[in-house]
């Protein structure tokens, strides 16, 4: 699907929608360009958000794993989407902090 033009950022959210944590881990090491990684979502969510809203049930050791590769690429933690939403508000609300 990657090499047919499926974007990466889709691909990386998709994944955390689906929980599929490991593959998210995958394709980070496969995605050379920051900006790639930096990207928002239609509701200007980047990577941050959408960890945040999909991280119950993932192994601490995999969230701390994405976060840090996130934070590494330059994706902005305090980012706020359209509704002036930080990850952290979706942490919260998830209880996932």
């Amino acid at each position: 699907m990657l090499d047919n033009g499926y974007d990466y950022m889709l691909a990386m959210q998709d994944a955390m929608d689906e929980k599929k944590f490991l593959l998210v881990l995958t394709l980070l090491a496969k995605t050379p360009d920051d900006s790639v990684v930096q990207q928002t979502n239609n509701k200007q969510q980047n990577l941050f958000h959408i960890l945040s809203m999909n991280a119950g049930g993932c192994s601490f050791e995999h969230l701390k794993r994405i976060y840090e590769t996130l934070k590494k690429r330059g994706v902005k933690t305090q980012a706020k989407d359209i509704f002036q939403r930080t990850a952290l508000h979706y942490s919260v609300k998830s209880t996932c902090y």
